[in-house]
């Protein structure tokens, strides 16, 4: 990882190659996340990344109902991500966290990495029936 590169956007990088890898005739595959095929899966990371590029005061992708095709929609909102937390300006706006305020620079650094897809979340992996353990 280079001194300008943010843990995220090595996570983000790893996704794309994933999405990249996503043939045509798997978008509706089951994920790990119960309910969710894997078009719903990324356009719900797209949605989050919107949501999260936002809190340093940036409109996020205007809703116009013009379809996108998911890995261009990744694409577009991870660049805007990328922007934002490389921004001389953006990356020292305050924003609220999972550690608190702290600068988009610093959501970037510690709070989106562990937001990352993990590896048994990835598009197109098979969904295999896990038992969840709860403790008492």
């Amino acid at each position: 990882m280079s001194a300008r590169e943010l843990p995220y956007d090595v996570i983000a990088d790893t996704f794309a190659r994933t999405l990249a890898g996503v043939r045509d005739d798997q978008w509706s595959l089951p994920t790990p996340c119960e309910d969710w095929d894997v078009a719903q899966l990324v356009g719900h990371v797209v949605a989050t990344h919107w949501r999260v590029y936002a809190l340093c005061g940036e409109p996020g992708r205007p809703a116009d109902g013009t379809e996108i095709d998911l890995r261009d929609a990744f694409t577009e909102a991870t660049d805007a991500m990328r922007r934002a937390a490389h921004d001389p300006v953006l990356s020292q706006v305050e924003v609220q966290g999972r550690a608190g305020t702290q600068t988009f620079a610093q959501l970037a650094r510690h709070d989106l990495p562990q937001l990352g897809p993990r590896a048994r979340d990835r598009p197109g992996r098979d969904a295999r029936p896990r038992r969840r353990r709860h403790r008492l």
